[in-house]
């Protein structure tokens, strides 16, 4: 907006908050709101335009004792199937792959 000198007086917003990021595409997409603030597979389900803001890490914190149990390497080889991979990258905006990379073993 700064660049092409786009006053915030220009665009048009909503009466009230949205309360998700599906309620700010269809917002968008409905032509009610001329932005908003979501994540790229809501930009790619409206058939909306996607500027990155930021690039965001998440990381999920388990006990070191938990990571060898079943439940979670069951979890960890889900998110390894083509599968899986193939729908993040369809949705959009999803960099999976070190998912599952111990990051800190804070033992």
């Amino acid at each position: 907006m700064l660049r092409d000198q786009i006053g915030k007086d220009k665009l048009t917003f909503l009466a009230r908050p949205a309360r998700s990021e599906i309620d700010v595409g269809a917002a968008v997409a409905n032509g009610k709101a001329d932005a908003g603030v979501a994540i790229e597979a809501v930009a790619k389900q409206f058939g909306l335009g996607f500027i990155p803001l930021v690039h965001e890490f998440l990381d999920l914190v388990i006990h070191h004792r938990h990571y060898f149990d079943e439940p979670f390497q069951r979890l960890l080889d889900f998110t390894r199937q083509g599968q899986f991979q193939e729908k993040a990258e369809e949705l959009g905006g999803y960099d999976v792959s070190n998912l599952g990379r111990v990051r800190c073993n804070c033992s």
